[in-house]
Protein backbone atom coordinates (compact mmCIF):
# COMPACT_ATOMS: atom_id res chain seq x y z
CA UNK A 1 0.00 0.00 0.00
CA UNK A 2 2.87 2.35 0.85
CA UNK A 3 4.39 1.79 -2.57
CA UNK A 4 1.20 2.07 -4.31
CA UNK A 5 0.35 5.90 -2.46
CA UNK A 6 3.88 7.25 -3.54
CA UNK A 7 3.61 6.21 -7.22
CA UNK A 8 0.04 7.91 -6.99
CA UNK A 9 1.76 10.92 -4.89
CA UNK A 10 4.04 11.00 -7.72
CA UNK A 11 2.73 13.04 -9.86
CA UNK A 12 3.17 16.06 -7.92
CA UNK A 13 6.50 15.95 -8.40
CA UNK A 14 6.76 15.48 -11.92
CA UNK A 15 4.00 18.07 -11.98
CA UNK A 16 6.68 20.46 -10.33
CA UNK A 17 9.16 19.53 -12.35
CA UNK A 18 6.99 21.01 -15.39
CA UNK A 19 6.28 23.67 -13.96
CA UNK A 20 9.06 24.40 -12.87
CA UNK A 21 10.63 23.74 -16.24
CA UNK A 22 8.19 26.15 -17.73
CA UNK A 23 8.81 29.19 -15.61
CA UNK A 24 11.93 29.27 -15.73
CA UNK A 25 11.96 32.92 -16.26
CA UNK A 26 10.68 33.82 -12.93
CA UNK A 27 12.62 33.68 -10.16
CA UNK A 28 13.31 31.12 -7.57
CA UNK A 29 11.96 32.59 -4.53
CA UNK A 30 8.31 32.85 -6.38
CA UNK A 31 8.89 29.11 -7.78
CA UNK A 32 9.25 27.91 -4.20
CA UNK A 33 6.13 29.83 -2.91
CA UNK A 34 4.17 28.42 -5.91
CA UNK A 35 4.91 25.07 -5.54
CA UNK A 36 3.29 24.76 -2.24
CA UNK A 37 0.14 25.35 -4.35
CA UNK A 38 -0.04 22.75 -7.04
CA UNK A 39 -2.91 19.98 -7.60
CA UNK A 40 -4.56 18.62 -10.72
CA UNK A 41 -6.78 21.54 -11.15
CA UNK A 42 -3.70 24.35 -10.57
CA UNK A 43 -1.52 22.62 -13.09
CA UNK A 44 -3.84 21.98 -15.53
CA UNK A 45 -5.29 25.43 -15.79
CA UNK A 46 -1.35 26.83 -15.76
CA UNK A 47 -0.46 24.64 -18.32
CA UNK A 48 -3.01 25.84 -20.94
CA UNK A 49 -2.38 29.45 -20.09
CA UNK A 50 1.39 29.77 -20.67
CA UNK A 51 1.53 32.67 -21.99
CA UNK A 52 0.12 34.20 -18.64
CA UNK A 53 2.04 32.36 -16.45
CA UNK A 54 3.30 35.33 -14.17
CA UNK A 55 3.26 34.82 -10.49
CA UNK A 56 0.47 36.73 -9.69
CA UNK A 57 -1.56 35.35 -12.38
CA UNK A 58 -0.38 31.54 -10.76
CA UNK A 59 -0.45 32.98 -7.43
CA UNK A 60 -4.89 34.04 -7.69
CA UNK A 61 -5.38 30.42 -9.52
CA UNK A 62 -3.64 28.79 -6.36
CA UNK A 63 -5.50 30.80 -3.57
CA UNK A 64 -8.81 30.60 -5.79
CA UNK A 65 -8.18 27.04 -5.87
CA UNK A 66 -7.19 26.63 -2.08
CA UNK A 67 -9.95 29.17 -1.35
CA UNK A 68 -12.14 26.81 -2.83
CA UNK A 69 -11.61 23.64 -0.97
CA UNK A 70 -11.49 25.11 2.35
CA UNK A 71 -15.09 26.85 1.64
CA UNK A 72 -16.50 22.86 0.08
CA UNK A 73 -14.54 21.40 3.40
CA UNK A 74 -16.91 23.68 5.91
CA UNK A 75 -19.68 23.46 3.21
CA UNK A 76 -19.49 19.47 3.38
CA UNK A 77 -18.96 19.32 7.43
CA UNK A 78 -22.09 21.68 7.78
CA UNK A 79 -24.61 20.55 4.82
CA UNK A 80 -22.62 16.92 4.28
CA UNK A 81 -25.72 14.93 5.57
CA UNK A 82 -27.81 17.01 2.72
CA UNK A 83 -25.57 15.94 -0.44
CA UNK A 84 -27.26 12.28 -2.16
CA UNK A 85 -25.01 9.40 -2.07
CA UNK A 86 -25.43 10.10 -6.15
CA UNK A 87 -22.95 13.26 -6.17
CA UNK A 88 -20.10 11.05 -5.54
CA UNK A 89 -20.22 11.02 -9.45
CA UNK A 90 -18.80 15.16 -9.13
CA UNK A 91 -15.53 13.77 -8.81
CA UNK A 92 -15.46 11.50 -11.67
CA UNK A 93 -17.02 14.55 -13.91
CA UNK A 94 -14.00 16.26 -12.42
CA UNK A 95 -11.60 15.26 -13.96
CA UNK A 96 -13.31 14.24 -17.00
CA UNK A 97 -13.24 18.53 -17.15
CA UNK A 98 -9.92 18.27 -16.49
CA UNK A 99 -9.42 16.16 -19.30
CA UNK A 100 -11.14 17.61 -21.97
CA UNK A 101 -8.90 20.57 -22.71
CA UNK A 102 -5.59 18.24 -23.36
CA UNK A 103 -7.57 15.70 -26.06
CA UNK A 104 -8.81 18.91 -27.56
CA UNK A 105 -5.07 19.92 -27.13
CA UNK A 106 -3.97 16.38 -29.00
CA UNK A 107 -6.52 13.61 -29.77
CA UNK A 108 -3.50 10.95 -28.43
CA UNK A 109 -4.19 12.13 -24.98
CA UNK A 110 -7.62 10.61 -25.25
CA UNK A 111 -6.61 7.25 -27.03
CA UNK A 112 -4.28 7.00 -23.66
CA UNK A 113 -7.06 8.02 -21.62
CA UNK A 114 -9.20 5.02 -22.82
CA UNK A 115 -6.31 2.60 -22.77
CA UNK A 116 -5.76 3.00 -19.01
CA UNK A 117 -9.39 2.31 -18.31
CA UNK A 118 -9.16 -0.43 -19.92
CA UNK A 119 -6.27 -1.48 -18.32
CA UNK A 120 -7.97 -0.48 -15.13
CA UNK A 121 -11.36 -2.50 -15.90
CA UNK A 122 -9.16 -5.42 -17.00
CA UNK A 123 -6.79 -5.58 -14.12
CA UNK A 124 -9.94 -5.19 -11.80
CA UNK A 125 -10.57 -9.22 -12.16
CA UNK A 126 -7.68 -10.35 -10.85
CA UNK A 127 -6.30 -7.38 -8.73
CA UNK A 128 -7.16 -5.22 -5.99
CA UNK A 129 -9.04 -1.93 -7.26
CA UNK A 130 -5.91 0.17 -5.55
CA UNK A 131 -3.05 -2.09 -7.45
CA UNK A 132 -5.63 -1.70 -10.60
CA UNK A 133 -5.26 2.05 -10.48
CA UNK A 134 -1.78 1.88 -10.46
CA UNK A 135 -1.09 -0.60 -12.63
CA UNK A 136 -3.12 1.38 -15.23
CA UNK A 137 -1.53 4.76 -14.28
CA UNK A 138 2.25 3.11 -14.57
CA UNK A 139 1.12 1.24 -17.96
CA UNK A 140 -0.61 4.73 -19.43
CA UNK A 141 2.41 6.73 -18.28
CA UNK A 142 4.42 4.27 -20.69
CA UNK A 143 1.59 4.76 -23.56
CA UNK A 144 2.19 8.10 -23.07
CA UNK A 145 5.88 7.63 -23.79
CA UNK A 146 5.34 5.90 -27.07
CA UNK A 147 2.08 7.73 -28.18
CA UNK A 148 3.60 11.14 -27.69
CA UNK A 149 7.24 10.54 -28.42
CA UNK A 150 7.56 12.62 -31.51
CA UNK A 151 5.30 15.42 -30.38
CA UNK A 152 6.42 18.75 -28.84
CA UNK A 153 5.98 19.35 -25.88
CA UNK A 154 7.50 21.42 -23.39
Amino acid sequence: MILATFILIFRHFIMGLSLINMLKSIPTRWKSVLSMGITDETFTLTFFHKEKATPPFIGGIMLSAYCSWVIGTLLGCLLGDLIPQSMSIALYAMFIGLLIPSVRENWRIGLISIISMLLCYLFSFFLSSGWSIVLATILGSLAELLFLRGDQHE
